[in-house]
């Protein structure tokens, strides 16, 4: 990896640009890797080149080293000498919607997310991975290291294949017509007109995960507005709930009981579901409309 990352014309930061993952949850195998390449002021950019490299950070070797001792002075990172599996090169996604769909809480925010990078990486066994990204930007070439991939850590996310965990969500008859107490985006989304529990098992579902107002990294409000326009494209074949992030929406708070009964460590979350009951496709990240439109359509004709 240190090979890989010393071959480039210097150091991602002496461009000015920023490249961070905006997913958590990894399992052994094929795994959708999603990035955002921003400026320092946290603006998209959807004009370079990524390309992707892993390498297998290696277990600790018994009876080396001591507790609380700092590696000597010079040596070598176990992690960076590894080889390096790649070059993985990464597509650009657009967040984009109709105007129409498109919130004034995603337009009015210069956190919102414009694009992402997507790359399918396979991680072929659990433990640490450490990934690297290879920039092109013109002529020239920057790379950086990625905060390293925990595979496998995060086990009880439900998978496709088993049957969505039962949770009732709040709707907007439950808040008393008042969707501004369930939802953050302005105006509110309209993903809240059904309680899960009344649909799982005979209708399919997208269920989402999204606070807009809380996202960290801007995925959240533009993920939101997919969902909202792909919603209208199925025009009730499947019910589209979404469910915010935190208690009476406030991070002081805490996760609400639905995000904790899924197991989740991030935002956002989509999860496409048929009439039996049964996920048929999930997106930690963002997503943008066309791929979307394909989990829907999984869970309809599922």
């Amino acid at each position: 990896m240190r090979q890989v990352l010393n071959s480039t014309d210097g150091p991602l930061s002496e461009r000015g640009l920023l490249v961070e993952p905006t997913a958590m949850v990894f399992y052994k195998g094929q795994n959708r890797y999603p990035i955002e390449v921003t400026t320092k002021n946290k603006s998209s950019v959807d004009s370079v080149d990524v390309a992707l490299y892993i390498a297998k950070v290696p277990k600790p070797k018994p009876g080396r080293g001591h507790v609380g001792k700092p590696p000597a002075a010079g040596a070598k990172s176990p992690t960076l000498v590894s080889p390096a599996e790649g070059p993985f090169p990464a597509r650009v996604t657009t967040l984009a919607t109709n105007p129409r769909f498109t919130a004034n809480s995603t337009a009015e925010d210069p956190r919102s997310a414009a694009v992402v990078y997507v790359r399918s990486l396979d991680f072929p066994i659990n433990g640490e991975w450490l990934v690297g990204a290879v920039v092109k930007d013109g002529t020239e070439t920057f790379s950086t290291t990625l905060p390293s991939v925990s595979v496998g850590e995060f086990s009880h996310v439900p998978k496709v294949g088993q049957r969505a965990p039962l949770i009732h969500t709040p709707t907007a008859a439950s808040a008393g017509g008042n969707r501004t107490t369930i939802s953050t985006r302005h105006p509110p989304d309209t993903m809240n007109e059904v309680d899960f529990a009344s649909v799982l098992g005979g209708k399919p579902i997208l269920l989402v995960f999204a606070s807009p107002k809380f996202s960290w990294n801007g995925t959240a409000g533009p993920t939101v507005d997919v969902a909202e326009q792909v919603r209208q494209r199925f025009n009730g074949q499947a019910a589209f709930i979404n469910v915010e992030i935190y208690n009476d929406n406030d991070p002081g708070k805490y996760t609400r009981p639905q995000v904790r009964a899924y197991h989740l460590p991030s935002q956002p979350w989509v999860f496409a579901i048929n009439r039996e009951g049964r996920i048929v496709g999930e997106v930690e990240g963002a997503i943008g409309v066309a791929e979307l439109t394909t989990l829907v359509k999984r869970a309809v004709e599922g």
